[in-house]
């Protein structure tokens, strides 16, 4: 009971802070979640990772509901995309039964310093949208540029972006919302309206769909005891749920510049958070 008590007190803040990244930009639970259920209190590698996949789940459920109701959801895009990031998901998660328990240590904390540079890049894009916006008046659609890429380079990009993504969820649990959010948001853009908030909610779509096949997948193979990991994944869904609601709110109320703070800041949070973590554990 007190490991589990003080599991509540550590997760709520931290579960809170993903939902809300999540609304943002599609972020994964997985960074912050899974040493902390693994390294921190104990449980199975795969235990932790199913936590770890339904909170994405959940989150990203609540987002393309919501996001949808604002025409904000490519599902025919994102199905056809979905698809090949199922495939590598399922290809990750066979490697994963072969071979995850045998290097465990591999996941034992994690330092976001790529979603440092991430946090910041996004808050620079919000800047730069801001002076544009000034000169040109609000728009959600003008600040992705045409990309230079051809069509076939678009298109080769994307299945092997999607392909990969969907392995690493299936290989490590890790619900790659983010990578599918970037995909659409830099190759697709302007030309096929994908701004932030679209490309947000056709992600984490796609990352719905993706990681209940996995919990699916992992569960046919009876590798978590749902009995054990009950009462620490209803204390991580729930905050995880409300901050994913509030995120989603605010992001719909607001402009394409403020969105890209937001999502900088956020990522920022969700990685010091990661980061600290992972040096205590």
């Amino acid at each position: 009971m007190t490991d589990f008590l003080l599991y509540l007190i550590q997760v709520i803040p931290l579960a809170f802070i993903i939902g809300i990244a999540t609304a943002c930009i599609g972020y994964t639970a997985w960074a912050i979640i899974v040493p902390l259920a693994f390294v921190g209190f104990g449980l199975g590698i795969f235990d932790a990772i199913v936590i770890s996949l339904l909170i994405d789940f959940v989150n990203s459920l609540i987002l393309t509901t919501t996001y949808s109701r604002q025409d904000k959801v490519d599902f025919k895009q994102g199905s056809k995309w979905g698809l090949i990031a199922i495939i590598g998901a399922i290809s990750g998660a066979f490697l994963a039964v072969i071979l995850l328990t045998q290097f465990e240590d591999l996941l034992r904390g994690s330092i976001g310093y790529a979603m440092f540079l991430l946090a910041a890049f996004f808050i620079y894009r919000g800047y730069n949208i801001g002076k544009k916006d000034k000169k040109l008046g609000e728009t959600q659609l003008a600040e992705n540029p045409k990309t230079p890429l051809s069509k076939n380079m678009i298109i080769t990009i994307m299945i092997v972006g999607f392909l990969i993504s969907g392995f690493l969820s299936g290989l490590i649990g890790m619900g790659s919302g983010t990578n599918y959010t970037l995909l659409f948001l830099f190759l697709y853009g302007k030309e096929k309206g994908f701004d932030t908030l679209r490309s947000a909610g056709t992600g984490n779509y796609i990352m719905c769909i993706v990681t209940i096949s996995l919990v699916i997948f992992f569960s046919a193979f009876q590798l978590v005891n749902f009995s054990d990991i009950g009462p620490y994944l209803i204390a991580s869904l729930i905050p995880a749920a409300v901050g994913t609601i509030i995120g989603a709110s605010i992001a719909l109320r607001i402009s394409e510049s403020k969105l890209n703070y937001l999502v900088g800041v956020t990522i920022f949070i969700a990685a010091l958070a990661g980061s600290i973590q992972s040096v205590i554990l």
